[in-house]
């Protein structure tokens, strides 16, 4: 790898952006979960955010899927060179601050599980502008991974990272905060 994370300052056009808005808006929005797939259920304690599963190349998602596509593959050749496959569903999270929403330390993928695949890179694309709420800035556990929060915060701003890296949301203290994760998958790690 040649980086830790690569954060593509306001990569998606404004329109894009919202266009995505306005997509995620013909899905439910449901309680966010923790936990590996079978075993995922709420808990407030450790995730406070709602979802939107879109899922991934159907007539309405097409553009958007081959979007996050191209980003990922962009960002793999570049700086990762891991051995990737594809993204199922998106997820659309939103965080409010009615209940100061949160996402406590975590990571993406569940290394030494009995799954064929593990999710490799971890995606998450700004769909709010900075002033549209305060608190919600995504972290990196690791204080020496040093993220420029300013301009993750852009609207269009996207930061993709290998998906085992330890971060967090911290709490949404007013406003909405809107961003899209996908995580790409390959291969188990060996």
């Amino acid at each position: 790898m040649k980086a830790t994370f690569v954060l593509m300052h306001q990569a998606v056009p404004t329109e894009i952006v919202d266009e995505i808005n306005e997509l995620a808006k013909n899905y439910e929005l449901v309680d966010s979960t923790v936990g590996s797939q079978n075993e995922a259920k709420p808990n407030e304690n450790t995730r406070r955010s709602k979802v939107r599963w879109l899922p991934v190349f159907q007539d309405q998602t097409t553009n958007l899927s081959n979007l996050v596509s191209g980003l990922f593959e962009q960002a793999n050749r570049q700086f990762f060179g891991l051995d990737i496959k594809s993204f199922y569903d998106m997820q659309y999270t939103e965080y409010f601050a009615e209940n100061q929403g949160f996402y406590k330390n975590h990571h993406d993928c569940y290394i030494g599980s009995s799954e064929m695949f593990d999710r490799k890179l971890s995606m998450t694309m700004q769909l709010s502008d900075s002033d549209d709420y305060e608190g919600g800035d995504f972290q990196f556990a690791d204080e020496d991974i040093k993220l420029d929060a300013k301009k993750l915060r852009d609207k269009g701003s996207v930061l993709i990272f290998p998906s085992f890296l330890t971060h967090r949301v911290t709490p949404v203290i007013k406003g909405h905060r809107k961003s899209l994760v996908v995580w790409m998958e390959g291969p188990a790690w060996r």
